[in-house]
């Protein structure tokens, strides 16, 4: 299609820098992470070399999902030889599955009962509504939400993830 498209030339090179500069984002956040553990153990940060190892495992996953080609080589996916097809027929939907599926909303529980219970909604509302300065209705039903319906929503749906998954 873009091969015959001359007007649509310049849409492939910034896919490409997109794409990029994406995987460069995804790469940063993990290394600065594993970075700052190291730093707050005493250990010397070694960036180049915590850089590398991150990128090794990040490459052997995509080659692994790109030489699976979404289940038609026959590839071995985890948790086949169980039975178990309806989330992982290939490395791509089992990658996805583990991290849309369980990380996600596993992550979001976790954020909701440290706001809701730890931190407190208050500070989050002076956040949202510039010193707290919003409607009292508002106010409430955020607190209520975010202390006990969400997580309560939460934990259905990550049941219902892990069921499917499994």
């Amino acid at each position: 299609f873009f091969a015959k498209e001359k007007r649509n030339n310049y849409l492939i090179p910034l896919l490409e820098i997109i794409a990029v500069s994406s995987a460069i984002s995804i790469l940063e956040s993990i290394a600065s992470y594993q970075i700052d553990k190291r730093i707050a153990l005493g250990k010397n940060p070694e960036r180049t070399t915590v850089t590398l190892l991150i990128s090794a495992v990040v490459g052997v996953l995509s080659i692994l999902v790109a030489v699976d080609g979404l289940g038609s080589n026959g590839v071995w996916v985890p948790f086949q030889s169980f039975g178990v097809v309806t989330i992982n027929d290939c490395w791509l939907d089992l990658l996805d599955g583990i991290s849309e599926g369980i990380c996600m909303p596993l992550g979001e529980m976790i954020i909701l009962l440290f706001v809701g219970w730890e931190l407190g909604p208050d500070s989050l509302i002076d956040e949202l509504t510039l010193n707290g300065k919003g409607s009292d209705f508002f106010n409430g039903y955020f607190k209520v939400l975010v202390k006990f319906i969400c997580p309560i929503a939460l934990v259905f749906i990550l049941a219902g993830q892990i069921t499917d998954f499994f």
